[in-house]
């Protein structure tokens, strides 16, 4: 016989008896449960370990690695020709513009995290979030600098003759690839994404964080797209990369033990209506 992958169990209990007692009798209830069920996340640590440390090796030896690397010469500038680059990406060579819009977004990707506040069962555990989300920073940093450094790209602003030469001859001039602004916006609000989806039922609340998980990074990409900074393939690659990594990270967390119990409650005159159901 087939077994359905999610079952739901669904108890209603129905009594004319008063208000007061029932609500009593209910927080117990809640509170019970709350103490029964495990928690979504869990934290190895073997794992963790091996995570954050790869996080912290990667984005310091990326860095100095960056820092080493040679700054283009202007006579390399002045034989760089738009037509090398992919028809794809061609369009986005336009004149360097100093915007702050993608910084600015970068601030609200890190003030995400804020939404989890909503959920007491998140707030409770805070120490396995915080342990997830500096295991996202730091992989999504190491990462970008390690592919900043071996995979150099010419930013689009250095292919147009009316971008400042003092721009153009910056070392971060030829680390395009790929997007860090893009990867990181998209790996703090995947990953608050993520999180959220285990620690509420409400189906409203995790459409609208979705929905600002994807449209925050995407917002991002295009203003560094629009400042000369990235061409469109380091902006998809740089979504792509930090969506993963947001993702993966808490998924190797999962408590597989966790199961999803949530209690309604309805009130009449001289009755209470009293349902749970659970996901497993």
């Amino acid at each position: 016989m087939k077994i359905p992958s999610k079952i739901w169990i669904t108890c209603i209990f129905l009594g004319f008896i008063s208000t007061s007692e029932v609500a009593a009798q209910t927080t117990d209830l809640v509170k019970s449960a709350a103490l029964q069920t495990p928690e979504p996340f869990t934290l190895d640590q073997k794992q963790d370990i091996l995570l954050l440390s790869s996080g912290i090796i990667l984005s310091t030896a990326g860095w100095f690695l960056n820092q080493s690397a040679d700054p283009l010469t202007p006579v390399q500038i002045e034989h760089l020709d738009p037509n090398d680059v992919n028809p794809f990406d061609r369009p986005a060579i336009r004149p360097f513009r100093t915007s702050f819009n993608g910084d600015y977004l970068i601030v609200v990707s890190a003030l995400f995290p804020l939404v989890l506040l909503q959920t007491d069962h998140a707030l409770q555990d805070w120490k396995t979030i915080a342990m997830m989300g500096s295991e996202v920073v730091l992989l999504q940093l190491g990462l970008n600098q390690m592919a900043k450094y071996f995979a150099p790209r010419i930013r689009p602003f250095v292919y147009d003759p009316d971008s400042p030469m003092s721009e153009k001859t910056e070392n971060r001039a030829r680390q395009s690839f790929y997007s860090g602004h893009t990867s990181t916006s998209a790996a703090l609000t995947f990953f608050v994404a993520t999180v959220y989806d285990r620690y509420t039922t409400n189906a409203t609340m995790r459409s609208l964080v979705w929905a600002g998980a994807v449209i925050i990074p995407a917002i991002t990409g295009y203003l560094r797209i629009d400042s000369g900074n990235h061409f469109y393939s380091d902006v998809l690659i740089g979504y792509a990369t930090g969506a993963l990594i947001g993702y993966l990270v808490p998924y190797l967390h999962r408590n597989e033990d966790w199961k999803n119990i949530s209690f309604q409650v309805n009130r009449g005159m001289d009755y209470s209506l009293i349902g749970f159901h659970y996901q497993f």
